[in-house]
């Protein structure tokens, strides 16, 4: 089999505090993949969203500022994908601004005869292009965290490796375990946690739920179901198929932490 290459679009954070995108990308290069990036930045990033929240008089140059570079994103990715023909399109973080973008971006996708996978991945052969990182981690599968905050899976413990550059090399370089953290789930929230996470994909078996964990998650989940009916995101809610439609699919990020237990809503992950 040939190389799986991989284009990455979106706009994305990286360096010191923002340790996913790039961890994610060196995984698959590490891994044998070729990685091309079509990458952009958004207008008004960072502090300066703060600072036009509350200077109403910048509103109409923010918008003029997004609707060109919306345009430039669409057309870099419709290039990008013509030169590089790659077996997946993937976007490490949508962010809530670029909904809108990563819609058009998704059907121009299909248009040229990818397909989409989740809610960050659109691969040109579904028949020959398979993650089984997300495959297995999203169903408990293992996984050992490499990296500076990189979390981790080991025999239903979950842990995060320390958040800092400094400490985690120093906890190298003293030959130690550089873990931050870590928690041993409930059984309900092993199930929470795979749910939230196959939900990514767009849709869920319930059978799944019912033959691992012994709950029907029609009814343990019937009022967050509801709410995602009523606010148009939901395709299906049958004994057979769980399905968010495109909408609810490029929200999903947003929408997941509804699914969350009490406690555990409104807590940062870093």
């Amino acid at each position: 089999m040939s190389e799986l290459r991989v284009l990455a679009f979106g706009a994305w954070d990286s360096g010191a505090g923002y340790p996913r995108a790039d961890a994610l990308l060196l995984g698959l290069r590490s891994s044998g993949c070729l990685v091309d990036e079509c990458r952009f930045e958004l207008p008004f990033a960072g502090t300066e969203k703060r600072r036009l929240l509350t200077s109403p008089w910048l509103w109409p140059g923010y918008w003029w500022s997004l609707r060109k570079a919306k345009q430039q994103a669409i057309r870099a990715l419709t290039a990008a994908v013509e030169a590089h023909r790659p077996d997946v399109v993937l976007v490490p973080y949508p962010g809530h601004l670029v909904v809108r973008w990563v819609r058009e971006a998704f059907e121009a996708l299909e248009a040229a005869g990818y397909h989409v996978r989740s809610a960050y991945t659109a691969v040109k052969d579904p028949s020959r292009t398979h993650f089984i990182y997300t495959d297995r981690l999203w169903q408990g599968a293992d996984m050992v965290g490499l990296g500076v905050a990189s979390f981790g899976h080991i025999n239903g413990v979950h842990v995060q490796n320390l958040d800092t550059w400094e400490t985690y090399s120093a906890a190298i370089r003293e030959g130690g375990v550089a873990l931050n953290r870590g928690y041993k789930p409930t059984g309900e929230e092993r199930m929470i946690r795979e749910l939230i996470l196959q939900l990514k994909f767009g849709s869920i078996t319930p059978a799944y739920f019912r033959d691992k964990y012994q709950v029907n998650v029609l009814e343990r989940f019937r009022p967050q179901l509801d709410s995602l009916g009523a606010d148009g995101y939901l395709q299906t809610a049958t004994a057979d198929r769980v399905a968010l439609n495109r909408e609810g699919l490029l929200r999903v990020d947003a929408l997941l932490s509804q699914f969350f237990l009490p406690e555990h809503a409104g807590i940062r992950y870093t």
